[in-house]
């Protein structure tokens, strides 16, 4: 209620808040314009005027639907009487904030219109939101006692982000987005041996922000879904509606959560003598995660499992962390039912656990972790991986295997490889059926294990290289075809736009000549456009690629810096311009586009959208070494203007995962001696340094072992036809001199 006061001036009263953290205050003074729900009218929008009616509707009618989700799944009602406003705001450090009432995103998080807007940044738009709104239970009414725990914040607004949006948008496949996006990511974070557990110490400002990381948010998000599969989907939410109602309006810890789950868990669930707590807690105040081996005997049929904590390095810490497993596993016996989650047994710590009863025979598979919902990975014998080889390899069989562990299989087949764990030779089989894949998941994990080789691959004077985009390509080959190239139909699903953007990205990143031709006549046409900001021809699906394999000149990168420059009113535009400018062909381009981004004055690109720039020239081999020298050289300019949108040492991280070679370490220990009194950046450097020395060690141990694979397995007719005639030539050169 507003009165008037001194001239000028006027008084606000409010009501009484509710019990608050006061972390989640905020006010914002703004000239937006707004759209109100007609569902419920507590719902508002505010964005730029010119953003308002065009770009609003999705997550004005998404809105309400997750909350009354969640509601439902709490049983606590969020206040009639409040209101609950989303502002897109042009720039944002933060993807989104959570204040309560007045959640805060930027554009790009929050904006979705059809002419511009991709089918992936429409879930990112609906995943986002849920996240966000589910901080309305998880953080803002029922709070973390301390910043030590903010994964029983962030962990349960991840797991939301996809469970309830999943509610509305199950055409998305959610849960495999859940896997692809936050799982995976997390299992390769968790395994470094510096990494931290869910429940550590905090005891400053910077470890507290240190703490808002792939641990609280994947790895929290992670371990509500495998509490999911231990209770049960139906006594997991009486379980937090337990928790909701006990703790509201107040403070929780880790224990605060076990009790409340352990109210509904199902008696005889866990080992004898054990309660949830002692569980729970090996995952929560310990680092890292175990690989499960599953070692056969295939005379008794006997199975026996152990665990160790796994490294992504593959060297011997001394580890001495150990965790009860819930041990879950489908036979291809029995119709492989991927829907028993039944626990077939616990594996403790101290103890091996064999298996004697009910087992397949020994012509038959096992696969552990259905549906991937525990957090571990998982070794096999060399016989059962064979068994489910030559599954995947048949063409009426493969399906057998439910996608997300096809998936996991190549997930975990190619981790154990880099870690020593697992022959490249074995795990590389785990790629060879992909030539019958023809789904999203499985593909985008491969995809992932690839550009890792790929990476490690990048100038090194080896013959053999050659046949590494020789082989990916005569895989990728079936799903090009299936996807329908370039053509895209109103009635195509939202997943099978997905894939195809995944399927051409990769071809023309491979060479596919048509791919590449296509992508670049798509370009020039929407080039030649009289008016190009108003008359865009490439469907906004299509756009990535397009954009990013059309760049052939000077003059096509000015091209998109300046439609960069004047999309201003499409946030969704501008994040896929950005990402194709670091597509660029040439180191000069390439340095161009990064001293823009220092530029303290004046420059076109966004300040929030410096780190994204980074990370687009790094995705590309020509840029690695451009954007070291960058990062090393000017970086005075960059804590300038990078600074205030996050860490810079993360641009440390981002590079370290590309680089490969002395030299390139070199100059990382050499900015250590330039930079000494860098405090805060100093570990990440050195973790950065331990990083690159990795990748090295990497292309020792196995880079002859990969490029063979490769070289035995890649020179396909079908694959050689359709690449680059200079790659043609090599392989011709290469095979004719073995």
């Amino acid at each position: 209620m507003c009165r008037e006061g001194l001239d000028g001036w006027v008084w606000v009263d409010f009501e009484q808040t509710l019990l608050t953290p006061t972390f989640v205050v905020a006010f914002t003074v703004h000239d937006f314009g707004y759209v109100q729900s007609e569902v419920d009218d507590r719902f508002r929008i505010y964005a730029r005027a010119e953003l308002v009616e065009r770009a609003t509707g999705y997550a004005l009618e998404m809105a309400p639907k997750i909350l009354q989700y969640l509601e439902h799944f709490t049983n606590f009602s969020y206040d009639e009487s409040m209101k609950l406003d989303q502002l897109a705001i042009p720039d944002f450090a933060p993807n989104a904030m959570e204040n309560w009432g007045h959640i805060n995103y930027r554009e790009v998080a929050l904006l979705y219109d059809n002419f511009s807007t991709s089918t992936t940044s429409k879930q990112k738009t609906v995943t986002v939101m849920s996240h966000e709104i589910a901080h309305f239970w998880f953080g803002n009414l029922v709070t973390p006692a301390w910043w030590n725990e903010v994964w029983l914040k962030e962990g349960f607004a991840t797991y939301f982000q996809y469970f309830a949006a999943d509610k509305f948008e199950n055409l998305f496949q959610l849960e495999q987005a859940f896997i692809g996006d936050e799982l995976q990511p997390v299992l390769l974070y968790d395994s470094r041996a510096l990494s931290h557990p869910l429940s550590g110490q905090v005891d400053s400002p910077a470890s507290i922000l240190s703490g808002f990381d792939s641990i609280a948010y994947n790895k929290g998000g992670a371990i509500m879904r495998f509490l999911t599969a231990i209770l049960g989907k139906d006594n997991f939410e009486k379980a937090i509606k337990h928790y909701v109602d006990k703790n509201k309006y107040g403070s929780v810890t880790k224990d605060s959560y076990w009790d409340s789950l352990s109210t509904e868990l199902p008696p005889n669930t866990l080992p004898a003598g054990v309660n949830l707590s002692e569980v729970m807690d090996t995952w929560a105040t310990q680092p890292g995660f175990p690989v499960i081996t599953a070692s056969r005997n295939y005379e008794t049929k006997e199975i026996t499992f152990s665990q160790q904590r796994f490294y992504s390095s593959g060297k011997d810490m001394n580890s001495t962390e150990e965790w009860y497993v819930p041990i879950t596993m489908v036979p291809e016996s029995g119709n492989a039912n991927w829907q028993d989650l039944s626990i077939k047994g616990w594996l403790v710590p101290t103890e091996n656990l064999t298996l004697t009863e009910n087992l397949p025979n020994n012509t038959e598979w096992i696969v552990l972790n259905p549906r991937q919902t525990g957090f571990y990975r998982v070794n096999y014998d060399q016989k059962n991986w064979e068994l489910i080889f030559a599954t995947l390899n048949h063409k009426d069989k493969w399906r057998i295997i439910l996608d997300i562990n096809r998936a996991q299989l190549i997930d975990d087949a190619m981790a154990l490889a880099r870690a020593k764990h697992l022959s490249y030779e074995t795990a590389l089989a785990a790629t060879e059926y992909l030539t019958i894949e023809t789904e999203y998941l499985p593909w985008s994990t491969a995809f992932k294990a690839f550009n890792f080789i790929g990476d490690r691959l990048v100038g090194i004077q080896d013959e053999r290289a050659v046949f590494y985009p020789l082989y990916v390509t005569n895989k990728l080959l079936h799903l090009y075809d299936e996807v329908n190239g370039f053509v895209i139909n109103d009635n195509d699903g939202l997943v099978e736009r997905k894939k195809r953007s995944l399927a051409l990205n990769w071809a023309c990143h491979l060479g596919h000549q048509n791919c590449k031709a296509e992508a670049s006549t798509k370009f020039q046409e929407w080039k030649s456009r009289p008016a190009p900001d108003y008359q865009n021809p490439v469907h906004p699906d299509l756009r990535s690629v397009v954009y990013c394999h059309g760049i052939k000149t000077e003059a096509d990168f000015d091209f998109l810096l300046e439609r960069y420059a004047r999309a201003q009113s499409s946030p969704a535009e501008m994040k896929t311009i950005l990402a194709a400018l670091g597509c660029a062909p040439t180191e000069e381009l390439l340095e161009k586009f990064l001293n823009e981004t220092a530029k303290t004055e004046g420059s076109i690109i966004r300040s929030q959208d410096s780190k994204d720039s980074f990370a687009a020239v790094i995705n590309n081999p020509v840029g690695v070494e451009v954007a070291l020298n960058f990062l090393v050289t000017r970086y005075d300019d960059i804590k300038l203007t990078y600074q205030s949108f996050g860490s810079v040492g993360s641009l440390f991280s981002m590079i370290a995962s590309k680089l490969n070679t002395e030299d390139q370490k070199a100059k990382l220990e050499q900015f250590l001696v330039d930079y000494p009194n860098e405090e805060d950046v100093k570990p990440v450097v050195q973790s950065s340094i331990a990083t690159v020395e990795e990748n090295i060690e990497w292309l020792l141990d196995h880079k002859d072992s990969v490029l063979n694979f490769f070289k035995a397995k890649g020179t396909n007719a079908a694959s050689i036809t359709v690449i680059s005639p200079f790659l043609v030539i090599l392989v011709a050169i290469f095979t004719m001199s073995t």
